[in-house]
């Protein structure tokens, strides 16, 4: 059986949880990183999609909020996420 194109395409600009995780970031923080607890804008990044407030020390992550709708999938696996 062939792969869909769908997926060949999908592969090819998300090869990674890097990809995935900057695609994410550029969509939910139009303007760079904000606290949801401050509202600041300066944040440490902890790992791909995870990052720390500079200003009140809150961690949060691009997928922060997104719980029901990510229930039947890895939160940590972005590719996972990105295919449902």
């Amino acid at each position: 059986m062939s792969r869909s194109p769908f997926l060949s395409q999908f592969q090819a600009e998300f090869p990674d949880e890097i990809t995935c995780a900057e695609f994410l970031i550029r969509r939910r923080w139009l303007a760079g990183i904000v606290c949801p607890t401050c509202r600041g804008c300066r944040a440490t990044r902890l790992r791909s999609h995870a990052f720390e407030c500079l200003r009140c020390g809150r961690q949060t992550s691009v997928t922060a909020g997104m719980r029901g709708f990510l229930r039947s999938a890895p939160a940590s696996n972005l590719r996972c996420i990105f295919r449902l």
